[in-house]
């Protein structure tokens, strides 16, 4: 597809955001600048004030020195000796006053008084010690003069400090304004483009799981994240984006022991492969190291239908080779697309209106100048470096150390820190910003869903657009009619079919063999699978995640049910992976089917098995009885027999043989992932090997054909050598190379070789080399198969053909209320039966599972699990039991008794409600109760035991004792002996367990999983049935819990273990209100089979 102008212009995203680092480091210098003018002036002001007080000090002292001090000397002279009146005036605080005030006193004054007490002194006959405090006084008052000075010129810095600091703080205040707006304002803009940004190149640790290529390139590479710190510490953070397609190359400096090296180009690779449309870009790599394991995640580029990435390139010829044919291209490029039109760079001549796009070519180079063994191929390198940008091909180039030819743009350390280099990748002048490379939100890019999603969708997206859908209708148009199956044809089929006529439908006849069309071959042959033909009953399928193992097994299944109709084949629908593969074949009820599984569990693979071994046994009988040797012969005997007269009155019928014998369809077992069957090697593996050994030994006679998929099959040792070799159809699509030797034949690689989806190979002699049928497989649209589903059922139904299939869901609790257990409920019963309580659905075909309480040892149960679970088996039971009779009718009301551990908040009321409906006579009883209630159920145990002549009736006198929460009784935990001390509920609870199932008197207890060590281990030993969800082993009864595999049971399901015998089931849940009460309504008034006791 070409650009025109309607794509509009390529979005320069790489300038904008140069735009925004560069508008954030000017306003970020602005604000700098101007609180740095601010400081800077108040540091002057204060200058200015420390000189201007300096001056006034150094004046005081000046002043003090030159006429104080000097006139003081004078009075030392004039007291000589008696210089210590001096010392005894200054002593005294206060002098003689002065005329004038002190605040009136000036320095003149001061020191003309000074200067006449100087004098007074010198004369002898003056009293020395009067003056001597006036000289002492006058020397105070001039000390106080300066001070005062000092004070005052302190008084004037401080109001000049103040008077700045207020100046620089609004100065500050008003840049710091400045840069809140300015912040606001690229704000703004950085949220802006990045909602563009992240529209055309999402951030790594988006979600690209809606992903898709772009239409027109966007010009940039995500590599990571510019930040820095604001002017008032906010973080920034913008994104680091490099021009691609562009005019240059990327460099980066990073030896071989760096970590994440590889993996950081990987997803540059990555990115780039993102940011131009589906197949316009081409990829090279060079590693004569590492031998291409750094790019191994993109193997999904190199295939045979998608060729965007040569193998990699580790032979010193091969990569002088590689880059002479890219430095042809490039002067291909120069001179037949940019010379005639006078462009700068194909990426211009690719953005030209009506121009056929030209991809664009990358080349990755490790380990440089590794492998790089000539003056040759370095001079080549250089070509390409130098003239491929414009010409749109384009060099990774990974060095080791500086080199002064390519200076690097990205600097990676052993300590993991990716630096810019001296070829910068923005603009030059926009500031100081740290440089962090972008990461997955994985371990490494070539873990990342991210990178997955590109390589997968990318490649998608280049092979659909020469990709060759082939349609069912297609198929059936190239079917010929009325033509034997040895020249091609289908028996049967005598008028061509038409998908959207269902009157043309069904025409098949499966008597000989089935025959199903998958795809096209060659030049339009037609690819037809054919069960029954000779040795050719069984097949097995696989293939790859993508390759398409999923769209055959659709177009089978669609394909065989359009052309044969439900009386000629039945479809076992097994998906033992947790996927939904089959979910809409029971969703639309698709007749054909017998058995639709989904999220099986191994279990009910083996269960399906079984029941087809089960089958192959029955038609052995009425083959026997026909004389029959497969079903060809079956179905001619049974038609013969019933055209003549009488019943068996057929040549080589028995006189057994009944018109009335079914005509048989022949069956197909599809198992999707089959190799979950067979993973571990215990009991299920083994007996499901033996159970498929006897399918494809004997299934070819009795028209039972096995179908197994996997994306990885199995070894035939797991599965049983002869098995194997019996299953001679094998189709492989793309797979790797053990699988295609495993699925083919070991000598048989050649599924490696096919396109990554829909092509495959078809080989009906085990896989062996030289018998490969290469084939497309047909495709049916998802609401097509949809319309068909629907048409399927309609038509069958309107031939009397409507049959509806067991739908099998492994993650589905149990559901009491889908009918199944009703019917089995109220069946008829003989009297002297056991009374039985179906506890849930199998994981199986088999009934629903249960448990029979009769009157022997160890048929006391315990239900291990939640509350809500623990409560839906005790519904069970109890439904299970008044559908018997117990705890209804004249003399049974006392039968069932419920003693409720759980708090009271915690309790199901409803559900008590509606039992009490259920059994009229229900007794309920609290914590308090219980040791009475369970004393008195003990003396009646003892009373029954003690009659030798005694003989329980088991739906007139059993006596079933529920206790719902027994973890929680207090004092379970002590051993259940007495000690001397009043006993607790231990006691006569042991004594009914051990004693009361052989008179008819029952436990049903019901503990939470955490609960077990709260109980006794001897009287959990004494539960002889137990059902536990989700629990190893907790206690040591052998035939109890121990060694179960509960660890593997899903939510929903548990292990019932019956003295010994273990079943998987999907316990029944709590009903939805109503239903008990329904139940109940629905009952009839005595037991069947039996009358009350009087």
């Amino acid at each position: 597809m070409s650009e025109t102008a309607a794509d509009g212009p390529a979005l320069d995203l790489a300038g904008q955001w140069d735009q925004v680092r560069g508008d954030a480091h000017r306003a970020i210098q602005r604000t700098e600048q101007a609180i740095e003018k601010a400081d800077t002036g108040l540091a002057d002001r204060r200058g200015e004030l420390d000189r201007a007080r300096g001056r006034a000090l150094t004046g005081h002292a000046d002043w003090r020195a030159r006429e104080v001090d000097n006139l003081l000397s004078l009075a030392r002279a004039a007291l000589g000796p008696r210089w210590s009146l001096w010392e005894e005036a200054e002593r005294h605080e206060t002098g003689p006053a002065s005329e004038a005030s002190v605040a009136e006193v000036s320095a003149a004054a001061a020191l003309a008084e000074l200067a006449l007490a100087v004098r007074r002194l010198k004369s002898p006959l003056r009293r020395k010690r009067r003056w001597v405090a006036v000289a002492v006084a006058a020397v105070r008052r001039c000390d106080d003069l300066i001070a005062r000075s000092e004070a005052n010129a302190a008084r004037q810095w401080q109001e000049g400090m103040r008077a700045a600091t207020r100046s620089r703080n609004e100065a500050v205040e008003d840049a710091r304004r400045g840069w809140r707006h300015d912040l606001a304002q690229l704000r703004r803009t950085v949220d802006a483009l990045r909602a563009e940004l992240d529209a055309a190149i999402p951030p790594a640790d988006a979600d690209w799981s809606a992903w898709h290529p772009v239409s027109r390139p966007v010009d940039a590479l995500r590599v990571g994240t510019y930040s820095r710190r604001g002017c008032e510490g906010e973080p920034l953070a913008v994104p680091a984006l490099f021009p691609f397609p562009g005019t240059t190359n990327l460099v980066v400096r990073a030896g071989r022991g760096v970590p994440g090296r590889a993996d950081a180009v990987l997803g540059v690779v990555g990115r780039m492969l993102a940011s131009v449309p589906a197949g316009r870009l081409r990829l090279s790599v060079i590693d004569p190291i590492a031998l291409g394991s750094a790019v191994r995640s993109l193997a999904g580029l190199n295939s045979d239908d998608v060729r965007l990435m040569d193998d990699p390139l580790v032979r010193p010829q091969e990569i002088e080779n590689k880059l002479t044919e890219l430095v042809e291209r490039i002067g291909r490029v120069d001179r037949d697309l940019l010379g005639p039109h006078r462009l700068g760079s194909l990426v211009e001549f690719n953005r030209r209106p009506g121009a056929r796009p030209e991809p664009y070519h990358v080349v990755v180079v490790f380990d440089f100048p590794r492998g790089f063994t000539t003056p040759e191929s370095r001079t080549r390198l250089d070509q390409v470096m130098l003239n491929g940008p414009r010409c749109g091909v384009y060099t990774i180039l990974v060095i080791a150390e500086d080199n002064p030819d390519y200076p690097h743009h990205l600097a990676m350390g052993e300590d993991g820190q990716v630096t810019t280099g001296p070829a910068i990748l923005a603009p030059a002048g926009v500031g100081e910003w740290t440089f962090e490379l972008e990461r997955p939100p994985a371990s490494s890019w070539e873990a990342s869903d991210v990178l997955r999603t590109v390589v997968d969708r990318v490649a998608d997206e280049a092979r659909d657009a020469d990709r060759v859908v082939v349609t069912p209708k297609r198929m059936f148009d190239l079917l010929p009619v009325a033509t034997r199956p040895e020249l091609g044809g289908i028996a049967g089929v005598e008028r061509p079919v038409r998908p959207r006529d269902p009157s043309t439908w069904w025409q098949g006849d499966a008597t000989e063999s089935l025959a199903i069309p998958l795809g096209t071959y060659g030049l339009d042959d037609l690819m037809i699978m054919r069960l029954g033909d000779g040795t050719r009953n069984h097949v097995m399928i696989a293939g790859m995640t993508g390759a398409g193992k999923s769209t055959l097994l659709h177009t089978l299944i669609t394909v065989a049910a359009v052309l044969y109709s439900p009386a000629e084949l039945e479809l076992y629908l097994i998906d033992m992976k947790q996927g939904v593969e089959f979910q809409e074949y029971a969703r639309h009820r698709l007749p054909h089917a017998r058995v639709v599984a989904m999220h099986s569990q191994r279990e009910f693979g083996l269960e399906t098995m079984r029941t087809l071994t089960a089958e192959i046994e029955r038609r052995a009988a009425l083959f026997k009885r026909y004389k029959a040797a497969d079903l060809a012969g079956y179905r001619r005997a049974r038609a013969e027999a019933g055209a003549s007269t009488g019943v068996g009155a057929g040549a080589d019928a028995d006189a057994d043989a009944d018109a009335d014998d079914p005509p048989l369809a022949r069956v197909l077992l599809v198992v999707d992932e089959f190799h979950v069957l067979f993973d571990a090697d215990d009991e299920i593996g083994r007996d499901a090997a033996g159970r498929l050994a006897t399918l494809v030994r004997m299934g070819r006679a009795y028209g039972v054909h096995v179908l197994l998929a996997s994306q990885t099959p199995s070894s035939p040792v797991a599965m049983g050598s002869d098995a194997v070799r019996n299953m001679e159809i094998r189709i492989a699509l793309r797979c790797h190379d053990q699988v295609s030797r495993r699925i083919l034949a070991e000598n048989n690689p050649a599924a490696t070789e096919l396109a990554p989806r829909g092509e495959a190979i078809y080989n009906a002699s085990s896989g062996q080399r030289g018998r490969d049928t290469k084939f497309q497989v047909a495709y049916v649209e998802t609401a097509d198969r949809a319309a068909l589903l629907d048409t399927f059922r309609a038509l069958a139904q309107s031939r009397g053909l409507l049959l509806e299939p067991l739908v099998y869901d492994g993650d589905r609790p149990g559901d009491i209320t889908s009918g199944v257990f009703a019917g089995l409920a109220n069946a008829r019963r003989d009297p002297a039966a056991p009374l039985r309580a179906w506890l849930g659905e199998p994981l199986g075909l088999s009934a629903p599972v249960h448990t029979d309480f009769s009157a022997r040892a160890d048929r006391a149960l315990l239900a291990i699990g939640d509350d809500a679970a623990n409560v839906g088996v005790l519904t069970a039971v109890c439904a299970s039991l008044a559908a018997a009779g117990v705890g209804r009718g004249e003399g049974r009301l006392a039968a069932v008794s419920v003693v409720d551990f759980t708090a009271v908040d915690q309790r199901y009321t409803e559900v008590h409600d509606e039992l009490a409906t259920l059994l009229p006579g229900l007794r309920r009883y609290g914590a308090a109760d219980a040791l009475e209630h369970v004393g008195e159920l003990a003396e009646l145990v003892e009373k029954r035991t003690m009659n030798d002549s005694y003989t329980v009736d088991l739906v007139d006198d059993c006596r079933f004792l529920l206790l719902n929460g027994l973890h929680r009784c207090r004092g379970i935990a002590a051993a259940p002996s007495w000690s001397g001390g009043a006993a607790g509920l231990g006691v006569p609870l042991d004594y009914l367990l051990r004693e009361g199932p052989e008179v008819g008197v029952f436990v049903v207890a019901t503990i939470d999983g955490n609960g077990l060590r709260r109980v006794h281990r001897d009287i959990l030993n004494q539960f002889g049935v137990v059902l536990t969800r989700q629990r190893p082993q907790q206690y040591d009864r052998v035939d109890a819990l121990s060694g179960l595999a509960t660890n593997r049971l899903r939510d929903g399901q548990a292990l019932l273990n019956d003295d010994g015998d273990v079943t998987g089931l999907r316990p029944y849940q709590i009903p939805p209100a109503g239903w008990l009460a329904a139940f109940a309504r629905g009952l009839p008034p005595h037991p069947r089979g039996s009358e009350p006791s009087s």
